[in-house]
């Protein structure tokens, strides 16, 4: 019995000790430049996040449309767009495309001026990222340049300053 608890706390201490060594190997960590992401817009077509224009920031959301905290960053998101005027959305959905559907119809994501909706099909995203929690936010600059990532959203107040450093 005692081999055994011995045995399970190495096996344990061995995967922490992984599981940890993950988070500071991230991709997006690594490459502070935008990936090349391929996702679908809301008619199937494919989007390449390289086709992101520079000039402004750019936020990628990965979120669910089930997921309560990411309807509310979304509805904040929408209720102050206008106090961005450096900075441009893009919401992404590793969830079936009609639920998505869905969330685009209740929210109305893609008829916003600053704001765009994708689903994530081969989830490159979760990947790329390491999300663990939604809803996950990265904030790139006007050079496609990672500024930061969030896990559980970001607070308004903040996107409201990083949209004003230039």
């Amino acid at each position: 019995m005692r081999k055994q608890a011995v045995y399970l706390l190495i096996v344990f201490s061995m995967l922490w000790q992984y599981a940890s060594a993950q988070n500071d190997t991230l991709p997006y960590l690594k490459n502070t430049e935008m990936p090349a992401l391929i996702f679908l817009n809301m008619d199937s077509t494919e989007f390449n996040t390289f086709n992101i224009p520079e000039g402004k920031n750019s936020v990628l959301i990965y979120f669910s449309p089930t997921c309560e905290h990411c309807e509310m960053l979304t509805q904040e998101l929408i209720a102050n767009q206008d106090s961005l005027s450096n900075t441009l959305i893009y919401m992404i959905s590793p969830v079936d495309m009609s639920v998505t559907k869905a969330f685009d119809k209740k929210y109305q994501v893609s008829e916003q001026k600053k704001m765009y909706l994708y689903k994530d099909e081969q989830h490159l995203f979760a990947a790329y990222y390491g999300v663990r929690y939604l809803p996950f936010v990265v904030v790139y600059d006007k050079d496609k340049k990672l500024i930061k990532g969030y896990e559980g959203g970001i607070k308004m107040n903040e996107l409201n300053e990083l949209d004003r450093v230039e």
